[in-house]
């Protein structure tokens, strides 16, 4: 089975939102996908994986193990999120620990550009923070896990959050500027923020927040519920209601059970005699 990206980053020289960061004179997300895998050693899935194909980098997400899980749920965690969230502000107290490494396991790397890429990204606003740290789990009863994106910053300080392009053959990352929807790379209009991969390859698409689908579902029910009580009401005054219906069993009941259920005490009820052969 291939792996599915989760998103992709337009790094072309005209692009409108992003722009590559240099570690050592040289893109951090070289072409040969080399630092990709030296930080990989060190960070494990606290970093995307990334893959650069000439201007386009497709970042994927990565497990404990090494591996791209195919079914998952991914959505940008904004710095609130990410402090209120045991799960997630461990991830980054991790994070923060293998970029400032107090052992000589890590020393062999030079992680100067890496930690400034990284507190550059920190000092950011809230809102342009969540382009580059994700949160993503597998099942909705599992916890969230924290995911950087890493590599890319943005050309300007305009106050935006992230988007992702709808259309399937782009699903480019980009960020929403002066209100609009629209997707810099194809045109493509509307935005995302919440991802599911299913096991056959499809994305769906939520455009409600995780607190506000709840909400929605909750009232959904509860409308339905109303609709129903509703309904039932009107059968059971129907006339129709004497013999059908969920409430109206009990007149059915009766009904029969007033119509010779039980034997008349007037009625005879000896079998006839045959008469006598002559």
């Amino acid at each position: 089975m291939s792996k599915r990206k989760t998103l992709k980053i337009d790094l072309r020289r005209n692009a409108r939102d992003f722009v590559a960061v240099p570690w050592n004179d040289f893109p951090m997300l070289d072409l040969a996908n080399l630092n990709d895998n030296r930080l990989h050693r060190v960070f494990g899935r606290l970093l995307g994986h990334a893959e650069r194909k000439g201007d386009t980098v497709n970042f994927f997400i990565v497990n404990d193990h090494g591996n791209c899980p195919y079914s998952i749920e991914c959505e940008p965690a904004t710095s609130l999120e990410i402090q209120k969230n045991r799960n997630l502000r461990e991830d980054l107290t991790r994070l923060q620990q293998k970029l400032y490494p107090k052992n000589g396991s890590e020393v062999a790397m030079d992680l100067r550009g890496v930690r400034s890429h990284f507190e550059e990204l920190r000092r950011l606003p809230k809102d342009n923070q969540s382009a580059h740290f994700w949160k993503w789990r597998i099942h909705q009863r599992d916890p969230w896990k924290l995911v950087w994106f890493w590599g890319f910053a943005a050309k300007d300080l305009e106050l935006c959050g992230p988007a992702i392009c709808t259309n399937v053959e782009c699903e480019n990352l980009f960020l929403l500027r002066n209100g609009t929807n629209n997707c810099p790379l194809c045109g493509g209009t509307g935005q995302r923020t919440k991802i599911v991969l299913n096991e056959t390859g499809d994305k769906n698409v939520t455009w409600a927040t995780r607190s506000d689908s709840g909400r929605l579902g909750r009232s959904v029910a509860a409308l339905f519920l109303l609709l129903l009580l509703g309904a039932i009401l009107l059968l059971d005054l129907s006339p129709a209601s004497r013999y059908s219906g969920w409430l109206g069993f009990g007149r059915l009941a009766s009904f029969f059970s007033s119509r010779k259920l039980t034997p008349d005490p007037q009625r005879d009820l000896t079998p006839p005699v045959a008469p006598p052969e002559t």
